[in-house]
């Protein structure tokens, strides 16, 4: 057996002894960029999905004589028969290589690190939680993050009248994220709600004239983003929402982007408070305030969109809406274009803590949705992208759950973790006054209350949104054309 991971992986590959292997990959890791790059040394080209992408390389393969080509796909029954001809299938499993260990821990982690676990080969299966230790434990040459240097950048940029929230954000989303799952965390996380703090300032102070500011320069809140598309005035505009999408995740996927050699300008903008779903998603695609009646799902989404730009001029067969998968004869023939990702709100609410959140995020990012590749397709068909989301999350400490009248919402209210909607401004207002112990961690909006620090109606702490903390409020929006 090849002492090398990728040795052995590139040994059962070419001997197929076939051309074109139509691979079977579930846990996604030949997908990894940095899996292909050595790949491709060993002159194995691993091509992607959709079929159509194997259909290119299957007509220039004899130009590569040399070179095994991987086509990825797990509709087998998609390949015409002259393809089937001509390649042989192959499932792969990343446990037949790295044994014993919990495959979907591992699949993320450096290269380096499951090289190590290759050479373990254990006698016995090991869990999750062990993988993960192990992980750790194979990772102690991290580099501790210099949380003094974030410190003294934070209080330089804080004396700045007015103060840069772009430029905050970006100091606290690079620090989260070279620091999540290191001995750092804890003290620029501890740094970050400082910052939230005089973030709360900001918004007590100039967040109620943003519904009405000037959309031409940025968005400066999300209901102003259908206006901002609207005065660029390009012949053909997409708006991309990833659902529950924080900054600091963005800058992950900003790095898949930058390669692919386009031109992209970074900005932000303000999620509707308090930040639910049904709020600040709505605002977006209302190009409005939102409305307390309203019921949200993509069908009502899609209605909204077309509503609004069939009010300023744009032809209904002109206008296209998708929730969820997206291929690129979906955006044919649209001028206005939207498309709502809600893969990562699912991995933010189904995380316990940033690690497990970063983890999902790199393994969605880099392994399960090339969101970058459908981005570069949609440029590519002349659109110009506005990506953005509608709000973003923080890791949260717990308060308590709620409990009898605290718990009770009118018919059309609703409550997260970190809010809730009362029938009336007056039951709001009962509710801080029987809670005085964590009345300055609350705010109230007329009948909504809701926690401006990172704490939760719950008790034990988890990812969530629904507040005003900055990590959930400060929003990526981001322009990419080519």
């Amino acid at each position: 057996m090849p002492n090398n991971l990728i040795e052995h992986i590139v040994t059962d590959l070419k001997g197929v002894r076939s051309q074109i292997l139509r691979v079977e990959d579930s846990s996604g890791f030949l997908l990894r960029s940095d899996v292909r790059s050595l790949l491709k040394e060993h002159k194995i080209v691993v091509v992607p999905g959709p079929v159509l992408n194997h259909r290119v390389a299957f007509e220039l393969r004899h130009k590569s004589p040399e070179t095994v080509f991987i086509f990825l796909a797990q509709q087998q029954e998609l390949y015409l028969e002259d393809v089937l001809n001509c390649s042989t299938r192959f499932k792969f499993f990343l446990s037949d290589y790295v044994e014993g260990y919990h495959v979907d821990s591992m699949v993320t982690c450096p290269l380096d690190v499951l090289q190590r676990l290759y050479d373990d080969q254990v006698v016995i299966n090991v869990s999750k939680v062990d993988t993960l230790k192990r992980i750790t434990e194979l990772s102690v040459t991290e580099t501790v993050f210099d949380h003094k240097t974030l410190k003294a950048d934070i209080n330089r940029e804080l004396c700045v009248v007015p103060i840069d929230w772009l430029r905050i954000i970006q100091l606290c989303s690079n620090a989260l994220c070279k620091s999540i799952g290191t001995k750092s965390e804890k003290d620029v996380v501890i740094i970050i709600d400082r910052v939230n703090g005089h973030f709360q300032k900001e918004i007590a102070t100039n967040y109620g004239q943003l519904p009405n500011s000037n959309a031409i320069e940025r968005p400066k809140i999300v209901s102003k983003v259908l206006d901002h598309i609207k005065h660029q005035q390009n012949s053909k505009d997409a708006l991309i929402v990833l659902d529950g999408f924080a900054f600091w995740q963005y800058l992950l996927l900003k790095q898949r982007i930058e390669r692919l050699g386009l031109s992209l300008n970074e900005s932000y903008t303000y999620s509707w408070i308090p930040t639910i779903t049904q709020l600040s998603r709505q605002a977006i695609f209302r190009g409005a305030a939102p409305e307390n009646d309203y019921t949200q799902n993509p069908n009502n989404e899609g209605k909204l969109f077309r509503s609004y730009w069939l009010d300023n001029g744009v032809f209904e067969n002109e206008i296209g809406y998708f929730h969820g998968e997206i291929t690129n004869s979906s955006f044919s023939g649209y001028s206005k274009l939207a498309w709502v990702v809600k893969d990562f709100d699912d991995l933010m609410h189904s995380s316990i803590d940033y690690k497990e959140q970063l983890d999902r995020t790199l393994y969605r990012v880099n392994v399960i949705m090339s969101i970058e590749e459908q981005v570069k397709s949609i440029v590519e068909a002349g659109f110009t992208v506005h990506l953005t989301t509608d709000h973003g999350s923080v890791k949260t400490r717990p308060w308590r759950r709620l409990a009898g009248r605290e718990n009770l919402t009118n018919k059309s209210g609703s409550r997260s973790m970190r809010h809730i909607e009362y029938d009336s401004d007056l039951r709001a207002d009962q509710f801080i006054q029987d809670n005085p112990e964590i009345s300055n961690s609350l705010s109230q909006k007329h009948n909504m209350v809701f926690f401006n620090d990172d704490m939760c109606f719950d008790s034990k702490s988890l990812i969530t949104h629904g507040g005003s903390h900055l990590l959930e409020v400060v929003i990526p929006f981001v322009k990419i054309w080519k």
